[in-house]
């Protein structure tokens, strides 16, 4: 990071001055501070004279910067770089560093200020390696953040403002990385907590209630934190919090988390994230959010970590979620309930979403912050004074609050129901159109529907999967099943309606099905990927549905658990289809030999444990292809 066009070209000439009797005059040093500017022109101005002529007049570059710390026109911080000669960092853009707020794993964060409009701002520059350089990955993660927050506009979220990289000054320099976002006057929940002890439960309640607000607008951008704790809650001088640090977020439709990865800090780490850092969605930051409240309430983290990591990842997979109660025996045993469920061990016992946490915390809110969710709900407590009656009047606006949630759940429920009805026809729409050009029949896509519930139902419930296959997965994969083979629809004539055995140029040919497919659907996921978890299953099915489980698959060989399980799921209901039918260059085969086909294929062609799933449900399959003919 340069001082700018005819400053200085390095850190060394400062180096210098401070180190060497007067390689560089005071005067000469104070122009250098003011044109780059470390100085501020206007600031410098307002003194007087005499003061000016005073600094200007003083023996040695440190003398110097000494009295221009005196008259504030330098910060410690500012002071200490430039004397060691490091003044150039200072210097971020349009940005001058005033001091060091705060570092982590992925940057640092300095307060700063824009150079022409005064504004403060805070800003985070990535951490260089040891080698002096950013790893292309830390990078992208970097830059994943700075896009997350730029997608959030919430008044419970910093505010990102611009984002950049600057330095290198030399042809072989490292670039330094950063963005800018709102500087944050106050203080974390864990300073507060520590300097003043835990926290009254209605005010508590207000600032969780504020970050589930913030959680609900990142999940409706499809984004998960992954760090949620104290010291990642700013509270404002006017008592707002703020939600910070996004360094760890998630975004459904871009996974950049290595399977298996263990992110977050463990004292507010659900038990499902200290497996698979990759596999998290929001109820993650709802499990979160509830050891953060625990924390207010009662000044402790909910598991005791005593130096041994191992111990407390085991605890939280194991132990039931501590109660706050032995310590604040004050605290209504209904918010201990909230608190409990919100740090459910299994992701399905906790709040869905951060909706509903809001929801479960209104009782618990000051009357002033009830207040004001009521005012934006458009209901208003009746005008006069509060007198003995207050608490009548609390339980009306919170038998109208809990009325007017109710009504929104129910519109929202219906308008999701509705939205989920319209994609699952156009799907099928779609999906016929195959039909006309194939030999399949509209009623092989509704049994392709009907198999993979089932079989995705068994493998649940035989718990070889994990929590990946819940019921959002599962209905996302009933109405993507359909879409396997869209892909023919680009295949020409010749290839497609061909009654003999195919060459293997046509083969590789047909082939090509899956690869046309995905491209198609990535194109529409990209102008429209509001739904990602969607689109993520539909990827998956209509272009890796031709996988094998021994890697002599296509298109990509994939093996093993790195085909996508919606994908593994579908290539056994529609092997089991396809044999059950007659073709013209094939006879059908009855249920019980295809049955024993995909039992010899396990392991080569179908992953085992679905085969072993298939198993528990194969009568269905013979059900359902009895039921729906043709």
């Amino acid at each position: 990071m340069g001082f700018g066009p005819g400053l200085l070209a390095s850190s060394a000439p400062l180096a210098e001055a401070t180190a060497h009797p007067a390689p560089l005059s005071v005067p000469s040093f104070l122009q250098r501070l003011l044109h780059a500017p470390l100085i501020l022109a206007d600031e410098w101005e307002a003194l007087p004279r005499s003061v000016r002529d005073q600094i200007a007049s003083r023996g040695t570059i440190p003398e110097a910067l000494d009295a221009l710390l005196e008259h504030k026109l330098l910060t410690p911080f500012q002071r200490d770089l430039i004397a060691g000669g490091k003044g150039s960092v200072l210097l971020i853009g349009n940005y001058r560093v005033l001091q060091r707020i705060n570092a982590g794993g992925m940057g640092i964060i300095f307060k700063a200020e824009h150079v022409y409009m005064r504004r403060q701002v805070a800003i985070k520059v990535l951490s260089l390696s040891a080698s002096g350089e950013s790893d292309e990955r830390d990078i992208r993660r970097f830059y994943a953040e700075v896009r997350a927050i730029a997608r959030l506009q919430h008044p419970n979220i910093v505010q990102a403002i611009e984002a950049g990289e600057t330095g290198g000054d030399q042809e072989d320099g490292p670039r330094m990385h950063y963005y800018v976002m709102e500087y944050v006057d106050g203080h974390d929940l864990q300073e507060i907590v520590y300097a003043d002890g835990p926290l009254a439960i209605d005010r508590a309640c207000d600032l969780m209630y504020e970050v589930a607000s913030a959680l609900e607008h990142a999940d409706q951008q499809h984004l998960v934190h992954r760090d949620i704790k104290p010291s990642n809650i700013l509270v404002t001088p006017d008592g707002q919090a703020k939600l910070v640090d996004f360094g760890l977020v998630r975004h459904f439709h871009c996974r950049m988390t290595e399977p298996g990865a263990v992110l977050g800090t463990v004292d507010y780490m659900a038990p499902e994230q200290a497996r698979d850092a990759s596999l998290v969605d929001i109820r993650a930051d709802i499990y979160g959010l509830g050891a953060t409240l625990f924390w207010c309430l009662t000044g402790k983290p909910p598991f005791a970590l005593d130096g041994n990591l191992a111990m407390a990842l085991t605890a939280r997979q194991t132990l039931p979620p501590p109660s706050v109660r032995p310590q604040r025996p004050e605290a209504p045993a209904e918010l201990d309930a909230v608190i409990t469920r919100m740090m459910a061990t299994r992701p399905d016992d906790r709040y869905p979403r951060p909706q509903a946490v809001m929801k479960a915390l209104l009782p618990f809110l000051s009357a002033p912050a009830r207040s004001k969710v009521l005012a934006d709900s458009g209901v208003r407590e009746a005008a006069g004074p509060r007198n003995g009656a207050c608490h009548e009047q609390d339980e009306l606006l919170n038998r109208k609050l809990l009325a007017i949630n109710h009504a929104l759940e129910q519109t929202l429920a219906a308008r999701q129901s509705d939205l989920t009805h319209m994609r699952g026809a156009l799907v099928i729409a779609l999906s016929r159109l195959v039909t006309f050009r194939d030999a399949e029949t509209p009623a092989h896509l509704q049994r392709m529907q009907r198999y993979c519930r089932y079989l995705a139902e068994a493998a649940a419930g035989m718990g070889n999967f994990g929590e990946a296959l819940d019921a959002d997965f599962v209905q996302m994969l009933e109405c993507c099943a359909p879409l396997h083979d869209i892909g023919k629809v680009g295949l020409p004539d010749n290839i497609l309606m061909k009654s003999d055995k195919l060459s293997d140029e046509e083969r590789l040919m047909m082939h090509s099905h899956t690869v046309i497919g995905s491209d198609t659907v990535r194109e529409v996921a990209v102008q429209h990927g509001d739904s990602t978890g969607f689109w993520d299953v539909a990827l998956a099915v209509v272009r890796h549905h031709h996988e094998r489980f021994d890697g002599t698959g296509y298109p990509d060989r994939l093996a093993g658990k790195d085909i996508p399980l919606a994908a593994r799921i579908v290539s056994v209901c529609d092997v089991y289809d396809a044999v059950r039918c007659r073709r013209a260059y094939k006879p059908a085969v009855p249920h019980n030999a295809a049955v024993r086909l995909i039992t010899e294929e396990s392991g080569r062609q179908f992953d085992p444990a679905l085969v072993q799933a298939f198993q528990l449900c194969k009568d269905q399959f013979e059900h359902i292809f009895r039921d729906l003919p043709g």
